[in-house]
């Protein structure tokens, strides 16, 4: 598999991310991992999830509800945090089972009971965000946690990408950090991280210009239905 193929999904991934609000190292990840290690593709998608996330807040920075930043972001930042730090060292299998079973169950529910709402309560926030995190920097997943939380708010559809996308960013900063401490770089794939990058931004850009053709109700949909392939998606890789 060529850089080309690669970059190429990577626009996908990340314009599709900027109307899910999540999506993009889930959708990147396996692609990469085809060519590469794995633990080496979760560090190079990490990067490519930064910039993807930092072209989001730059484009819809002024949506973003500073509340929720607070409550959700600063826990995922904690436990992303710890995940990255025991990354690697743990079989991650049982929790990628668990974790696409609720994915599965939670969007498969919410597609048929549209008015389903976690409750929006501070403690329930922070419990969504110290999940997500933890998640983000064990596997490279958890926007999908994230999102589940997030639409729950009922935000509006900017407001939602841009907050998501600003705790993404400090998640990822966190994780990537951390990954080069511990000197997990792949050393043979760095001059991919540059055009992963750029990619990142052009999705990201296009993404926008279609999420405005959208409305809140399309929105929603669009992400259960993302959870739902990425609940069955993971729960296939790591049970069949």
């Amino acid at each position: 598999m060529d850089l080309a193929f690669v970059l190429s999904i990577a626009f996908i991934a990340a314009m599709i991310a900027t109307i899910t609000g999540f999506g993009s190292a889930t959708i990147l990840t396996p692609f990469l991992a085809m060519a590469i290690d794995l633990k080496s593709a979760i560090v190079l998608v990490a990067f490519f999830h930064l910039a993807n996330n930092m072209s989001k807040f730059a484009l819809m920075r002024k949506s973003v509800n500073l509340h929720l930043i607070i409550l959700y972001g600063l826990p995922s930042v904690l436990s992303a945090l710890v995940g990255a730090w025991i990354f690697g060292a743990i079989d991650v299998t049982p929790i990628a089972i668990g974790f696409a079973l609720f994915l599965i169950t939670f969007s498969l529910y919410s597609l048929f009971k549209p008015n389903l709402h976690i409750p929006e309560r501070n403690s329930l926030l922070v419990i969504g965000g110290l999940i997500s995190g933890l998640t983000s920097g064990l596997i490279g997943v958890g926007g999908a946690i994230r999102s589940i939380f997030l639409i729950s708010t009922l935000l509006e559809k900017e407001a939602y990408i841009a907050t998501a996308a600003a705790i993404a960013i400090m998640v990822d900063v966190c994780r990537v950090s951390v990954y080069i401490y511990k000197g997990a770089l792949p050393q043979n794939h760095l001059l991919w991280i540059i055009p992963l990058v750029v990619v990142a931004f052009g999705g990201a850009f296009t993404g926008r210009r279609l999420l405005y053709h959208l409305n809140e109700g399309t929105v929603r949909k669009a992400v259960l239905v993302a959870l739902l392939i990425v609940g069955v998606k993971m729960f296939y890789d790591n049970v069949l």
